[in-house]
C-alpha cells in the first residue's frame, strides 16, 4: 500500500501563470469530518449511525464512522484479558484505559488515530493516481464517535478547519439515568458513571462537560420517538450541505443575539450575553455583563473615561482582590487557633474552599440582569412576564432571583456553571425539568450554535435562483459540504500527525 503521508507539488504551465481563482476553489474539499460529543447515556451512537446511513443513502457520501473507543481496545495494557461482560464494568475500564493512552502518549491521542484513519482512507481510495490525480476532492465523511475533552476538538480543528462540524448529542438527566438502567446498570453504578464520564480530575482525562459547550449544533435527543431525532438529524445535514433552504429558528435567533451581545464585554473573568424575548419569542432586549457607569447603561469603548477594571490598578479583578483578602481576614480572626507557622497554608486551604466561588464582589452587571433591565417591564408595556431568556451560560444564583422576579418563564443556555446554586437556592421556584409547568424550566439550548450562526445561514455566494428568477434546485446526492479548505492542505497537516504515530508505535506496516 502506498505511504499515507500524500505528497503533491503542484505543475507549472507552460506559461508560468499564476493559478487562477476558479484553479484554486477546484481544490476545495468536499470531505466533510463530523465529530459527536455528549454524555454517557445520550443516544450517541443512534446520532452516528443515523448520520452515518443519511449521508450514504440520501447523500451519496462515502461516510463511515470511526469509534474512538476502538483505538482504546486495541492499544488497552492487558488485550489478552477479554473486555467485562458487565455494562458498567466494561464503561469504566474503557475510560480508565482512555486516560492511560492519554497519558502516555498525550490527550489527544484517540483524535490523532483517527486523523491517522481518515489519512489512509484518502490514501486507499487515491492508490493508482498521481499527482493532482491523486488528491481530486472527494465525497467522503468521516463521523467521529466520540470526542471526550478540549485537546481531542482542538486538534481536530487545527488539522481540518471547517471541513469540520462537531454536534453535541444531549437529554436530560434523568434520561439518560433511565437509557443507562435499561441496559442492566444499578442506581448506585449509574451516577457513579455519570460523574466520572462527565469531568475527570485526571488533567489528560476526558471532560465532557467541558468540551460539549464548543460544539457548533447541538442536538436533543430527549424521549424515545427516534421520527423526531431523524428530523433534527436531517435539519443538520440540509443546512450543512445547502441542499435546502433552512431558516434559524427563533431560539437560534435569540442565542445568536445573546453571543453577540457578550461579545461586548469586557470582563475579565468571562464573556457573558443574554437576549430576552417576550412569550412569542419576539426580542425586547440584550445584555452584557460589564461595568456600569454613571447616569445609567454600561461603560463601553466610547466613554472616557473608561473605568472598567481593565484599566484601573493595571487591570485587577475586584472580586479576586476582596476574596484573598477575605481570606487573609477569616485567618486573622482566628488568631491563635491557627499556629503562626501554618497561617499561610491555612490561607491556601481557604482559598480553594467554596470563598473561591463568591460572585458578590464583582462590579460587574451580570448580563442577565443588564438585559432584564433593558427589557424593564415599564417600557415594555408588561412584556416579559412569561417570556424567555437566552444566555450563553448557566445563570448564577445572583441571576436567577431576578429572572424568577422578572416573571420569566423559560431560561436558555449553552455553558454550564458549576458554581451556581440556583437550583439549591430556589429549588421552590427553579426547575431543570422541561414538562414542569410552575416554575422557571432551566434548559440546554437545541439548534446551531452561535458561533456557526452566520457561517451556517449566510446567503450563499452562489445565490438562491437562476437568471430567470426560479430557485436554485439541488439534489440531495449533488448537494455537497462547502469549504474554503483545498484539499491539497490535508496531507501536508495530516502527515505530522501520522509520523508521530509512528514514532509512538501505534500504526504500523499493517494498519497502513
Amino acid at each position: 500500500m502506498a505511504d499515507p503521508i500524500l505528497k503533491f507539488e503542484p505543475e507549472q504551465s507552460k506559461d508560468s501563470e499564476n493559478v487562477t481563482l476558479e484553479g484554486v476553489i477546484s481544490t476545495f474539499a468536499k470531505e466533510l469530518v463530523i465529530a459527536i460529543c455528549g454524555p454517557v447515556g445520550s443516544a450517541i451512537h443512534y446520532v452516528a449511525e443515523r448520520l452515518e446511513q443519511q449521508l450514504n443513502d440520501v447523500y451519496d457520501y462515502d461516510a463511515s464512522t470511526i469509534k474512538l473507543s476502538d483505538f482504546i481496545k486495541k492499544h488497552r495494557r492487558n488485550k489478552k484479558t477479554p473486555l467485562p461482560e458487565d455494562k458498567y464494568e466494561k464503561t469504566c475500564l474503557l475510560i480508565q484505559e482512555g486516560d492511560h493512552l492519554r497519558g502516555m502518549h498525550g490527550a489527544s491521542i484517540l483524535a490523532e488515530l483517527a486523523i491517522g484513519e481518515i489519512c489512509i482512507k484518502r490514501n486507499t481510495a487515491s492508490e493508482g493516481g498521481s499527482g493532482k490525480e491523486h488528491l481530486q476532492p472527494k465525497r467522503f465523511c468521516h463521523i467521529i464517535d466520540s470526542i471526550k475533552n478540549d485537546s481531542e476538538l482542538n486538534l481536530l480543528r487545527a488539522v481540518y478547519s471547517n471541513l469540520l462540524v462537531t454536534v453535541g448529542v444531549f437529554s436530560h438527566k434523568d434520561e439518560r439515568v433511565k437509557n443507562l438502567r435499561a441496559s442492566g446498570m444499578p442506581d448506585e453504578k449509574i451516577y457513579e458513571l455519570i460523574d466520572l464520564d462527565s469531568g475527570e480530575e485526571l488533567k489528560s482525562g476526558q471532560s465532557v462537560k467541558d468540551t460539549f459547550p464548543k460544539c457548533d449544533f447541538f442536538l436533543n435527543c430527549e424521549g424515545e420517538n427516534t421520527n423526531i431525532i431523524d428530523d433534527k438529524i436531517e435539519r443538520l445535514l440540509n443546512i450543512v450541505t445547502g441542499s435546502k433552504i433552512t431558516t434559524p429558528t427563533a431560539g437560534e435567533r435569540s442565542m445568536y443575539h445573546a453571543y453577540c451581545a457578550g461579545l461586548s464585554s469586557a470582563c475579565l473573568s468571562r464573556q457573558v450575553g443574554a437576549a430576552v424575548t417576550d412569550a412569542d419569542g419576539n426580542l425586547l432586549s440584550v445584555g452584557w455583563n460589564d461595568v456600569p457607569r454613571y447616569d445609567g447603561g454600561l461603560y463601553t469603548a466610547e466613554h472616557d473615561p473608561d473605568n472598567r477594571c481593565m484599566n484601573l490598578e493595571g487591570g485587577k479583578c475586584f472580586n479576586d482582590t476582596e476574596k484573598r483578602n477575605l481570606v487573609k481576614e477569616i485567618v486573622q480572626a482566628l488568631g491563635d487557633i491557627i499556629p503562626a507557622p501554618q497561617k499561610a497554608e491555612a490561607e491556601k486551604v481557604l482559598g480553594k474552599s467554596r470563598v473561591k466561588q463568591l460572585l458578590e464582589f464583582s462590579r460587574s452587571v451580570h448580563a442577565e440582569m443588564y438585559a432584564i433591565l433593558n427589557a424593564g417591564a415599564e417600557h415594555y408595556g408588561g412584556k416579559i412576564q412569561g417570556g424567555q431568556i437566552y444566555v450563553t451560560t448557566y445563570p448564577c444564583h445572583n441571576c436567577a432571583r431576578h429572572i424568577i422576579a422578572a416573571g420569566i418563564h423559560e431560561v436558555f443556555y449553552i455553558e454550564p456553571y458549576p458554581k451556581s446554586l440556583a437550583l439549591h437556592l430556589h429549588g421552590d421556584a427553579i426547575t431543570e425539568d422541561v414538562n414542569c409547568q410552575t416554575k422557571v424550566r432551566i434548559v440546554p439550548f437545541e439548534g446551531v450554535g452561535p458561533a456557526m450562526f452566520e457561517r451556517f445561514f449566510k446567503y450563499p455566494e452562489s445565490g438562491r435562483k437562476n437568471k430567470d428568477g426560479k430557485m436554485i434546485s439541488i439534489p440531495s446526492r449533488d448537494a455537497t459540504f462547502t469549504s474554503n479548505f483545498s484539499i491539497w492542505s490535508l496531507p501536508q497537516l495530516e502527515s505530522k500527525i501520522v509520523t508521530d504515530l509512528k514514532e509512538k508505535s501505534l500504526i504500523s506496516a499493517t494498519d497502513e
